[in-house]
Parts: C-alpha cells; structure tokens; sequence
C-alpha cells in the first residue's frame, strides 16, 4: 500500500512539473508576442511623426508652387490689353503698344507696319541693331587683308566700304531700300540714324514679345 501512494505521489509531482513546463513554455511564448506588439506600436509612432511631418512639408511646399503667375510687361502695353497673351498680342493693331497714338500709328502705316508682328520682324530694324551690335565689336584698322566679311545687300554704294560705326552714324536712308521720304517719318518717330533704327524701342519691345510667344504655354 506504502508503494502504491508513493508512486502515485511520483505521478502527481511528475505532471504538476510537466504542467510548470508547459505552463513556463506559453507564458513566455506570450512574453513574447507581447513584446514584439509594443515593439512594433512605438516603431509605427516613430515613423509615423516624421511621416506626418514629411506630409505637411510637401503640403506646405505644394502651396507655395500654386501661387498666382506674376509676370507682365504692363509698361509696354495699353491698360485693356495688358492681359492678353503673347501671341493674340502679336496680332494686334501697333496702338497696343503704349505710346503709339494715332499719329505714330499714321507714320508707321507709312512704312507698311500695322500689327505688332509688323514691328517686330522689321527688317530694317534687324539690320540697323545688328550693324549698332558689331559697331561696338569694331577696332580701329582691325580689318584683315583678306577679310570677306561686307553688308553690301543691306546698304547703299556709298556706304559699302564704311565701317560699322560710320554706318551707325549715317541717316537711315544710307539702308538699302529706304528712301529719304522713309527717312523723314522716321524722324516724325523720333528716329534719326541707323542706331536709333537698331534701339527703337517699339520694335525691341514686339521682337521680344514675339521670343517671349515661342514659349508661351
């Protein structure tokens, strides 16, 4: 009888330690779990506020991109047409552009130029700003003896041996193909030589809203 309760008494502490076992196993396999959940709870706030700041940055950044356009060329233009674009503007009557009445705009229908566009592609004022360009370019006998270079098209004879800046100079007649008559309305807009031709500002002003039009979304 001694034997018997004493293996009993063997069983029993063999299956309360096998269950301290089991039980040790499952609380640290829960141990476990638990820590790995926290762990990834403060990795999730840890990155979530630099996200969140991240996000408002860009938000914030975006705004700043969405404000209004602010560019204008107000001064060279008249009040109702200053919020047309580039290239309606460039179909419009040579008045658009400020300071041209209807007196300039009689002396300018003279010399053929109606729209902006006229006054922009002028021929004689490209030839008249590059000839002011390359008078600044130029050296006293700087010419070479074998040097090619002329714009005999472009001028009158006696004006083919001159330099750029005797040709500057002269009176825009001395261009091929502009009579004196041309040269006298042109004095009516204040222009008077061929570097005055090169610098007018109201053909500078068109060829650069037509540059500005190539580019025009």
């Amino acid at each position: 009888r001694q034997r018997g309760e004493d293996k009993q008494d063997t069983q029993n502490r063999r299956w309360r330690t096998g269950n301290n076992h089991t039980l040790s196993a499952f609380s640290f396999h829960r141990f476990i779990v638990a820590n790995t959940m926290i762990s990834s709870m403060q990795s999730v706030r840890l990155v979530s506020r630099p996200f969140r700041m991240s996000c408002q940055r860009d938000f914030a950044s975006s705004s700043k991109t969405a404000l209004p356009p602010t560019l204008n060329c107000a001064k060279a233009l008249i009040k109702q047409n200053e919020g047309d674009s580039f290239n309606s503007i460039l179909k419009m009557d040579v008045t658009t552009l400020q300071g041209i009445g209807p007196k300039h705009q009689e002396q300018l229908y003279e010399l053929r130029i109606q729209t902006v566009a006229d006054l922009a592609n002028f021929k004689y004022f490209h030839l008249a700003k590059a000839i002011t360009v390359l008078a600044e370019q130029e050296e006293d006998d700087g010419r070479h003896s074998d040097a090619q270079m002329n714009i005999d098209k472009g001028v009158d004879k006696a004006y083919e041996n001159k330099s750029f800046r005797d040709i500057a100079k002269a009176p825009v007649s001395a261009l091929q193909g502009l009579t004196d008559e041309a040269g006298e309305t042109f004095k009516q807009l204040g222009v008077k030589t061929v570097e005055d031709l090169g610098r007018f500002k109201f053909c500078s002003w068109a060829e650069a809203m037509q540059t500005a039009a190539k580019f025009e979304n």
